[in-house]
């Protein structure tokens, strides 16, 4: 789950970022208020992508790998590596 929170969080913080430029800015014609500069914008659409990308590498593959542990030729068991 956390990492779709994070891929979401990622695309958000990459839609923001685009936003900081003039040019697209003025294409999607959004209104931003007169207080907030590009560079505030730039600088949470930076953070809201650091954090989307915080919560994609904490999260992991998922996947438990498992070797299997021999007694002689036999297989007796199966040890979990990772995670």
């Amino acid at each position: 789950m956390n990492k779709s929170i994070g891929y979401v969080l990622i695309a958000v913080g990459f839609i923001v970022f685009l936003l900081s430029f003039p040019q697209v800015s003025n294409a999607v014609k959004l209104p931003i208020p007169a207080g907030i500069t590009s560079n505030i914008i730039m600088i949470i659409g930076i953070v809201v992508l650091a954090i989307g990308a915080f919560f994609v590498s904490k999260s992991g593959s998922g996947r438990v790998k498992e070797v299997p542990i021999y007694h002689g030729k036999e297989v007796v068991g199966f040890r979990r590596v990772g995670k």
